[in-house]
């Protein structure tokens, strides 16, 4: 079971990533899983982006020629 990342799982996949690297929390019981999995997307909505340094991540990976289109970002967002 995934408690945090489905999104990341998803893009791993989509990149044939394999083996995906993951922390187990299988020493937490079923109800500390999903306090675990409410609080992580708690955080979710507390947080914000630093235009700045988004910006310069963005340019770093165009120069990489990466495949910026699976960050989740569209591309009017990007420009």
């Amino acid at each position: 079971m995934v408690i945090d990342g489905e999104s990341r799982l998803a893009a791993a996949r989509q990149l044939g990533l394999a083996p995906v690297p993951c922390i187990r929390v299988d020493h937490l019981n079923e109800s500390e899983q999903r306090l675990l999995r409410l609080a992580v997307n708690r955080l979710g909505e507390k947080g914000s982006w630093d235009i700045a340094e988004l910006e310069v991540e963005f340019k770093e990976l165009i120069i990489a020629e990466a495949p910026i289109e699976l960050s989740g970002f569209g591309s009017d967002e990007i420009d």
